[in-house]
């Protein structure tokens, strides 16, 4: 699982990168909305953990923006204020999940498995390709209605070029993907399963160019003969159904700057006086976590 954190505060970033890795996720980080959003419209991610107080472009800003162009990534929203009409405009700005920090990380880790079993449950039931069909529920593939007999990672490696179609996946993006780090092997095992994957797919009858190799660059599903339309490749699953709802709007720009300055004393207040001893208990959590 690919994991990006979108995070300017550089100890935050480090306790969420320590805590997701720990659980064997692929992280990257950004610092501001922008890079962020050049990443995810240039990459897959499973997940988005995006930081509401951004500079550049703020994270309300940035949770539209995606859902507006049509990625249906899960987006765990971190804010400092944890009222509910805060978390109101995140959610209804996009975002899946609103987290307050300082958070417990048994509790963010919670969050995100939950987020991870509602994206499988949305996931359409059946990935097509000309003749060729995964469920990814049960891994059943047949082609032309005969059965394929593939191994875990094969299926794995299939549901990834079914999933984005018009993609190239060098050997890296696919270990990243595929394995955990700790059992990510080299470039080769890569190589190995795709020709396992492509030698049994043959043998069903199916093309042998459907996974095609892009030289220099890496592996691609071979676009479908028919006038089958390949789902968008900026969405893991379908078209986001529905423009980002517009019933909690943003605080108007237009309000009294001493309002707007009391709003924010009020919202941050607390936090230059407790960051210490917050964060003081998030590592106090996590070496917690470890030993255990």
């Amino acid at each position: 699982m690919r994991i990006l954190v979108i995070e300017p505060d550089e100890l935050t970033a480090r306790v969420l990168v320590t805590i997701l890795s720990n659980q064997n996720y692929a992280v990257e980080i950004a610092i501001d909305g922008q890079t962020g959003w050049e990443l995810i419209d240039a990459y897959p991610y499973d997940l988005l953990l995006i930081e509401a107080y951004l500079p550049v472009l703020d994270g309300i800003s940035l949770c539209k923006q995606i859902r507006s162009h049509h990625y249906l990534t899960p987006i765990i929203l971190l804010t400092d204020c944890g009222s509910g009409h805060d978390k109101a405009i995140g959610l209804d700005a996009g975002a899946d999940d609103c987290i307050v920090k300082p958070f417990d990380p048994e509790e963010l880790m919670a969050r995100v498995r939950a987020l991870f079993r509602r994206s499988c449950v949305n996931t359409s039931p059946v990935l097509e390709w000309e003749n060729l069909r995964f469920d990814p529920t049960s891994c059943e593939v047949t082609y032309g209605g005969k059965p394929l007999a593939l191994t875990a990672k094969e299926c794995a490696l299939l549901e990834l070029f079914l999933r984005n179609q018009r993609r190239v996946f060098n050997c890296n993006s696919i270990l990243e993907h595929l394995w955990a780090y700790e059992e990510m092997p080299g470039e080769e095992a890569v190589r190995t399963h795709i020709k396992g994957l492509r030698q049994k797919l043959k043998a069903v009858g199916c093309p042998a160019d459907l996974i095609e190799t892009v030289y220099g660059i890496g592996y691609r599903l071979r676009p479908p003969t028919t006038s089958q339309k390949p789902p968008d490749a900026k969405s893991h699953i379908a078209a986001y159904p529905l423009a980002p709802p517009k019933s909690c709007p943003l605080k108007s720009s237009h309000e009294h700057p001493l309002k707007l300055m009391e709003n924010a004393w009020n919202c941050h207040r607390n936090k230059l006086s407790g960051q210490v001893k917050s964060w003081h208990q998030t590592v106090n959590s996590l070496l917690s976590l470890s030993t255990n």
